[in-house]
């Protein structure tokens, strides 16, 4: 048993690293959905990156468990590799990366009147809560991971896996803290936001992400679904599996400000509210977003902030979608930038999102960019 709880906590330490426009409108219409656009493909010099350095940067990918990257600069792909017999079609587990596409989701239901807005009880969906002190929770404490509920450590993580409900175990987290007055990264308390957003909808998470996000975006590689974690310990989470094109395929839309082929797909005010410190106790995260740029910032069942940037060198403006696994999508608005990875965990530290990948990896994506 002994021998087995400790395979248990190593396992878990590798899968715990989550004013509006007309888009909604656009989206009631059911509007023929654009074309898939993956991004012209163009030698990186046509682009202005810096070969060589490029193909240091994939190098290094490839000698850390990478099984696909995809570099988009200025909407096109200038880099896009794969290892252990993957293609372009080839799909993974985003892990946590999901959260940042779950954020968008909720954004959308906004746009479509599903949600009242960011600030409304989430009791009023999750109605398990009407009546307790748990309706003080708003779909915003769920988004900024300041819902106060039980914060999840591992072992808590364990149990919520193995859950046969996992909905029922999340709903019934105790209450630890105010909402609003204590961040902790929660992967429990997260499965909450897409129990409010199918409650909302009235759909299931992917019949909904396909409608509203997959499909007008081209993303024909993705699918929400269950996905088996570990057979052994009967783990398992509600994932988003998708491809790398795909992963850069959202990126772009993201850093476009929402729109794609000229349309208005995700509202510019919430892009740049969820991208931006949702709180004050951790400004590097978003509304389910990794932000660089901030003097401080605190990792996932750390307790202690940690001085700094959390990709030290890199632009500060950077924000990510981050993943156990070290499923990556990282966004660099001031250098036009756009990078997705998949494949197996890249480094043996901490083992959670974000990684000792990260800094690297991209800072030698973004020194590769000639300005």
């Amino acid at each position: 048993m002994r021998k087995q709880a400790g395979a248990a906590v190593l396992l878990l330490a590798t899968l715990a690293a989550g004013v509006f426009s007309s888009a909604g409108a656009a989206f009631a219409q059911e509007q023929q959905p654009p074309a898939a656009d993956d991004g012209e493909t163009v030698a990186p010099a046509d682009a202005g990156m810096n070969a060589p350095k490029l193909e240091a940067a994939l190098k290094f990918a490839s000698e850390r468990a990478s099984y696909g990257v995809v570099v988009v600069h200025r909407g096109k792909i200038v880099a896009e590799r794969y290892w252990n017999d993957w293609s372009k079609d080839s799909t993974g587990d985003m892990c946590s990366a999901q959260k940042s596409i779950t954020s968008t989701l909720i954004a959308l239901a906004i746009e479509g009147g599903s949600i009242k807005g960011l600030d409304q009880s989430a009791a009023e969906f999750l109605t398990e809560w009407k009546g307790t002190v748990k309706e003080k929770i708003t779909v915003r404490h769920l988004l900024s991971m300041t819902s106060g509920l039980h914060s999840s450590r591992r072992s808590d993580l364990f149990d919520a896996l193995r859950s046969r409900d996992q909905e029922k175990y999340a709903l019934a987290l105790d209450l630890d803290h105010e909402p609003g007055t204590f961040w902790a990264y929660g992967n429990p308390a997260y499965t909450l936001v897409n129990s409010v957003l199918e409650r909302a909808t009235g759909m299931s998470r992917n019949d909904y992400a396909k409608k509203a996000l997959f499909a007008p975006l081209g993303m024909n590689h993705s699918e929400c679904a269950w996905s088996v974690l570990h057979e052994r310990f009967r783990l398992k989470h509600h994932a988003i599996l998708s491809s790398c094109r795909d992963m850069a395929r959202f990126g772009r839309l993201i850093l476009q400000g929402g729109t794609w082929q000229g349309r208005q797909l995700v509202s510019r005010e919430f892009i740049a509210q969820a991208t931006k410190p949702s709180q004050h106790l951790n400004p590097a995260y978003g509304f389910l977003w990794w932000l660089n740029g901030s003097d401080r910032h605190r990792l996932p069942y750390e307790e202690t902030d940690r001085k700094g940037m959390l990709f030290p060198g890199c632009p500060p403006d950077a924000f990510a979608a981050l993943g156990a696994k070290d499923s990556k999508i990282y966004v660099v608005p001031s250098l036009d930038l756009v990078v997705s990875r998949l494949g197996g965990a890249a480094t043996k530290g901490r083992g959670v999102a974000p990684s000792e990948f990260d800094a690297p990896f991209l800072r030698m994506i973004c020194e590769a960019v000639e300005r």
